[in-house]
């Protein structure tokens, strides 16, 4: 076709006696912008396949392509070297997380073979990293685990935990952002059992800088937080919402459903999270019984139970 060859006019070329004859097509596709079938110039039956037919399944992918295939994508076991490919981390330090957590995938040659359940325990501890431009992989971190915090954090130590790195590459990284002014710092007065003057760190989502980055930051994952046991007794941080309970009330094996009652009447957010975290479900479905509650509490109530079973 002249819009498809530019060079369609040239003259054709001699015949050569010695042509492969026998091997080509005997006539030429119909003249279209875009054929719809592919063409194959090599119809002879020997060693002729159609193309876009032939189908090459997980199932036989060995006899077309040796013993050695393994797709690290589609198979059901990876490779260290593709784990840390999807972890967006090194080969070294998979390799080192796969001795702590104690997972059994070196094979007699020395190589990694991780089962999916394996894959998925390394991304809950090692977290998902991704490139994001002008921005390190801390700093990525940093502001991926301030994203999730939408009341901000009060230390450095707080957003080292929450990013999964040490406070000092965590310090470094907010000196960082803050000069670029992607995130701010504000000073405030914390009710920490008693007041307390803190800087909360915010991550300013009307920065233009953080609109041109934030879609790269989707695929950030910090490293799952591995929270201890939980509290038996009311935080001090949280005591000025129990300013006149006794200290016996204080106990969350005691008194569960008094601190959830007394929780979800005060609806503060410190306080509804650390509940969230350390009640059970028995503790909230009790408390949502009391009298004087509106329906959205009590269906908080509802909500705050279920996740206590997950």
């Amino acid at each position: 076709h002249p819009q498809q060859h530019p060079n369609n006019r040239l003259p054709a070329g001699v015949i050569d006696r010695l042509r492969l004859h026998a091997l080509h097509a005997p006539q030429f596709d119909a003249a279209r912008l875009c054929p719809p079938d592919q063409l194959n110039g090599y119809q002879n039956q020997p060693i002729y396949r159609a193309f876009g037919k032939t189908e090459i399944s997980l199932g036989n992918a060995e006899s077309w392509l040796g013993e050695g295939y393994n797709n690290d994508m589609d198979s059901e076991f990876h490779s260290a070297t593709a784990a840390a490919h999807q972890l967006g981390t090194s080969v070294p330090r998979v390799v080192r997380a796969i001795e702590r957590l104690g997972i059994d995938a070196r094979q007699r040659n020395g190589r990694m073979r991780l089962r999916r359940q394996d894959v998925a325990r390394l991304r809950a501890e090692l977290g998902v990293s991704a490139e994001v431009p002008d921005l390190t992989p801390v700093q990525a971190n940093v502001l991926a685990a301030l994203r999730s915090a939408p009341l901000g954090l009060a230390s450095i130590r707080a957003i080292a935990r929450r990013a999964g790195v040490s406070p000092t590459a965590a310090s470094r990284a907010v000196v960082a952002l803050q000069e670029i002014g992607l995130l701010s710092g504000e000073h405030t007065v914390l009710a920490a059992g008693i007041a307390r003057s803190a800087t909360v760190v915010h991550l300013d989502r009307r920065s233009p800088r953080w609109r041109a980055i934030a879609p790269a930051l989707r695929s950030v994952q910090p490293p799952a937080r591995h929270d201890a046991a939980r509290d038996e007794r009311v935080p001090t941080r949280l005591r000025h919402l129990f300013w006149n309970t006794a200290p016996t009330q204080l106990e969350r094996r005691v008194a569960g459903p008094y601190i959830a009652r007394r929780l979800l009447r005060t609806m503060d957010i410190d306080g509804l999270a650390w509940g969230a975290a350390n009640l059970t479900r028995t503790d909230w479905l009790e408390a949502q019984r009391a009298r004087g509650l509106a329906a959205p509490v009590r269906a908080l109530a509802r909500n705050l139970a279920a996740a206590a079973d997950r």
